[in-house]
């Protein structure tokens, strides 16, 4: 560990006694003279989507064995049922979390957030534009959807956007 690193420490815990499955340390990237931001962890499936010093990392859940290590400099964003979610400095990009291949990319959005086999990007730079800023992508094909207008809100069914003073409600997996 030296001056622009620190040592974090990451632990799995079963959730039906309490007990410790498995300890992992990693060193975390120093801001401004201290320790952090502590490593960015998203579960899904057995599997858990490590951010660890800007790396994107997927590691077995029940054994704390490192599975995979995206091949370039992302964070972790989210892990949806075999898809891992990351963001660089090309934009979102979206990988087999199982078969490593790269399945899609995406321009970076703000926000990002999975519904069913849909990931949605929140881009509020392209508001105006075409697509309307809120964007959704197929994670099993290459299909993409465009919302006209602005975000309201999500909710598990739908995706609401306001445009020209009227609500319009949109399936929030519309290939599921």
């Amino acid at each position: 560990m030296d001056a622009e690193t620190c040592e974090a420490r990451i632990a799995a815990y079963s959730l039906a006694t309490g007990e410790q499955l498995w300890e992992r340390r990693a060193d975390a990237p120093a801001q401004d003279g201290g320790c952090g931001p502590l490593p960015t962890i998203r579960a899904s499936n057995g599997l858990l989507a490590l951010t660890i010093g800007g790396k994107a990392e997927t590691v077995m859940l029940r054994s704390g064995d490192l599975y995979w290590e995206a091949p370039e400099e992302s964070e972790a964003l989210v892990l949806a049922g075999d898809a891992l979610v990351t963001r660089g400095p090309d934009g979102i990009t979206v990988w087999g979390a199982l078969t490593h291949e790269r399945l899609l990319t995406a321009d970076g959005g703000e926000q990002v957030w999975v519904r069913g086999g849909t990931l949605w990007v929140l881009d509020r730079k392209a508001a105006g534009a075409d697509c309307g800023g809120v964007v959704g992508y197929d994670l099993d094909s290459d299909g993409k959807v465009c919302l006209p207008g602005t975000l309201e809100y999500v909710t598990d069914d739908v995706v609401v956007t306001a445009d020209d003073g009227y609500w319009r409600a949109w399936p929030a997996d519309p290939w599921g």
